[in-house]
């Protein structure tokens, strides 16, 4: 931690992208330290920004809800943002039957209606599982 805080202060640009189109937020948002994630939204991490499958850090945080999910959205994360496939993080936690994290979004605003590239709506996809 101490050496991120280090290269942030001396300019080290939070929002670079990876050949992917990974920043380092994508990676803060599967790691182990909240405190990175912490560091890097302080910094002026992009939110939203879409990796080339369309995965936003938030999207990346719904693989494992709740460890880092709260705190993007607490920061004003985009719930709507749908990846390559059509869904969002609601189709996803959805899918997976993570009742904490759909609640979640749903009181973050998330839209119970989109549809996927299938079609479905995160209801249709909880339907299928």
């Amino acid at each position: 931690i101490r050496i991120i805080k280090m290269l942030i202060a001396a300019g080290a640009d939070v929002n670079i992208s990876d050949d992917q189109d990974q920043t380092a937020l994508h990676f803060a948002a599967v790691s182990r330290s909240s405190e990175f994630l912490k560091i890097l939204i302080e910094a002026g991490a992009f939110l939203d920004k879409a990796d080339e499958r369309g995965w936003t850090p938030l999207l990346k945080a719904a693989k494992e809800p709740g460890r880092h999910a709260k705190l993007l959205l607490d920061a004003g994360a985009e719930t709507d943002i749908q990846d390559t496939n059509g869904r969002t993080a609601l189709h996803y936690a959805a899918m997976n039957g993570w009742l904490d994290f759909c609640t979640m979004l749903v009181e973050a605003g998330a839209d119970l209606n989109l549809l996927d590239s299938e079609g479905c709506t995160p209801l249709q996809v909880a339907e299928q599982e």
